[in-house]
């Protein structure tokens, strides 16, 4: 016997208060006298008990009071039962890429696969145990090992899609973390490798459940807004259905909206020219027509505005002033392009003339530092140790094989050799945008590297924003087609310093990082609110998992990060795996692993010992009726 709150047996205290009262009640008996000497004074010894004397009434109302202190207490019976099997340890894995947000009849993939995972826990002997496993672009562990039905539900019940494809690497971590004698219930609706399905270890505990059909869906694969006034922009959509559709679409800029529609042929892709646009800013297109998935609906870009920007290229080297040239106009052919040698600047005059009160948009030096430049940015490539003294960047030795870590094929990063760099250390609040090594041997693999040194930074100083590439451009290494990685990185930073700092356009999935000194509050698409606190190098940092627009308030101003999703292989909903290709989902009640039992359960008596006590009650207010005097006689009227 157990007892949910100990503490109230205290209350057991009031039997030895019962007997007190009753050794006093009963310490002078009761003399019945005659009512004719009722105004008589009597003299009569009246002797005291000199024991303690009970009657029924005691014990009942004893009784009484010890099952209500008991029912108090919470106290229960403990007891270990033989189940009637052995219990399962089952392991429900959910796919949460975007496709499982893809609706059919008014719900989603996902809902229909955590319908069946109800199902099963409904079904599931008392003594089975669960845990949830949930994966996308990594494996997470939502809810631990547990016979708790309803925290179970509650773990099942809270997964949401994501935008992102999920990774075959986290997948197979996700089979792999489910571990130990257990069965593996997998929701998925995608077809699972076959090297897993043919797996000797998995195989046999692996059963996939595939959820949802063939869905008509479109997709934005890309947007380009072009140039304010000048050129039309174009829209790439996709249809991924089996037939032939009219799909609407919206191209919007502040003060500016663009209705349009194109019919696409089944399964191919049009281009859609659109514009030129009057207005510059945050260009949003948007499908119109109603599809199964939503994430890949919107996209987002951005076209500055404002006509007759120029950008500065400062290098002592001239191919490497016509190379940062050619990529600057790539970048935004509205930019005028300037090129000029350090000693010009040097020499105290400007060879270029913005008229009173402009900057310039972006300063590029390579190899050089000159002071005085007033321009919005600046991109520093293979950075002299002058740079020390006026950014928080520290400068170091030079050396001849520097190497970039960039994606190789099959989505594993690879360490490409460049050439010579400085080795930089950015200081707090600078962020670090891409990494490499010192060292030589082309396509090392990435982990191959001792450690991981800077080789791409990004921060805000006190000329304004600013960034750094460390390794050297020259012998025109950014147009060398086997090392396109550095140019891919070179080209992303550009376009970086050429957008407002209030505004960042990111693939969903990316780690966005901001610096900041305090705590500042993230706003996600889907409404919910978070709490973002700066790491030691003064960083606030979230991944973008969902598509759409994130806000992130910081003291003193807001940033807007802008994240786009498209897959062609999750966006493509017609393209359902058929069941024979895998292994049947087989008998849900049948488990492939047990363990030994023998369950331990608990039976309140709460409710059993108020109802004793109130029979109690009942019993003894009969005795009292009983016998109160005159009961049976009749009364004189």
């Amino acid at each position: 016997m157990g007892f949910g709150s100990p503490q109230n047996l205290l209350y057991l205290a009031a039997l030895p208060v019962l007997v007190l009262i009753y050794l006093r009640a009963r310490s002078r008996r009761n003399l019945e006298v005659s009512s004719l000497r009722l105004f008589e004074e009597v003299l009569r010894v009246t002797p005291r008990g000199r024991r303690f004397q009970t009657d029924r009434l005691f014990w009942l109302e004893a009784a009484t009071l010890s099952a209500l202190v008991l029912a108090l207490s919470g106290a229960y019976l403990k007891h270990r039962t033989a189940s009637a099997g052995p219990a399962r340890l089952d392991t429900l894995v959910f796919d949460l890429g975007a496709s499982m947000g893809a609706q059919e009849g008014g719900q989603s993939r996902l809902d229909r696969a955590k319908q069946e995972a109800f199902q099963i826990l409904a079904r599931a002997a008392p003594d089975d145990r669960f845990s949830v496993i949930a994966y996308a672009l990594e494996a997470e562990l939502r809810h631990a090992e547990s016979a708790d039905r309803a925290s179970i539900k509650a773990s099942v019940a809270a997964l949401a899609p994501v935008a992102v494809a999920p990774r075959p690497a986290a997948l197979r971590a996700a089979l792999m973390r489910a571990g130990g004698p257990s069965r593996i219930d997998l929701f998925t609706d995608r077809a699972v490798p076959e090297t897993l399905m043919r797996d000797p270890v998995l195989s046999p505990r692996l059963h996939v459940h595939l959820v949802g059909a063939r869905a008509e869906n479109f997709a934005i694969a890309a947007l380009d807004p072009g140039m304010v006034n000048t050129t039309p922009g174009m829209l790439t959509v996709r249809n991924f259905s089996d037939s032939l559709h009219t799909i609407g679409l919206e191209i919007s800029v502040p003060n500016e909206r663009i209705k349009t529609s194109a019919t696409i042929p089944p399964r191919s892709q049009a281009f859609i020219r659109f514009g030129p646009l009057k207005h510059g800013g945050l260009v949003h297109a948007r499908i119109a027509t109603p599809d199964a998935l939503a994430a890949d609906n919107d996209r987002y870009a951005y076209t500055e505005g404002s006509q007759g920007r120029h950008a500065l290229v400062v290098s002592p080297s001239a191919e490497v002033r016509a190379d940062l040239s050619r990529i600057l106009i790539a970048v935004d052919p509205q930019l005028s392009v300037i090129a000029v040698e350090p000693e010009q600047l040097r020499a105290g005059h400007e060879p270029y003339d913005l008229g009173a009160g402009q900057r310039l948009a972006l300063v590029v030096m390579h190899d050089c530092y000159v002071r005085g430049i007033r321009a919005g940015a600046r991109l520093i490539i293979f950075p002299s140790r002058e740079v020390m003294v006026h950014l928080p960047v520290r400068v170091g030795r030079i050396v001849e094989h520097a190497q970039l870590r960039v994606a190789g094929f099959g989505g594993e990063d690879r360490l490409l050799v460049l050439g010579r760099a400085r080795m930089i250390e950015p200081g707090p609040g600078v962020e670090t945008l891409a990494s490499g090594a010192a060292g030589s041997g082309m396509g090392t693999p990435a982990g191959a590297a001792s450690s991981a040194v800077p080789m791409v930074v990004l921060g805000n100083g006190e000329a304004g924003r600013f960034a750094v590439v460390a390794f050297d451009v020259r012998n025109h290494l950014l147009l060398d087609p086997d090392r396109a990685g550095a140019l891919i990185a070179t080209v992303n930073l550009m376009k970086r310093l050429l957008a407002p700092l209030s505004l960042r356009i990111v693939s969903t999935g990316s780690w966005v990082r901001l610096p900041s000194a305090a705590a500042v509050r993230l706003l996600r698409p889907d409404g919910t609110a978070t709490t973002l606190r700066p790491d030691g190098q003064r960083m606030v940092h979230f991944q973008a998992l969902l598509a759409g627009r994130y806000r992130v308030e910081k003291p003193g101003e807001q940033v807007e990060v802008m994240a786009n999703y498209y897959d062609a292989a999750e966006s493509d909903l017609a393209a359902y795996p058929r069941a024979s290709a895998l292994a049947p989902a087989g008998d849900t009640q049948s488990p492939a692993f047990s363990v030994p039992t023998g369950a331990t359960s608990t039976q309140p008596l709460g409710g059993l010992l108020m109802a004793f006590a109130l029979a109690l009650f009942v019993i003894e207010t009969g005795i009292l009726i009983a016998r109160a005097p005159g009961r049976g006689k009749p009364h004189d009227v």
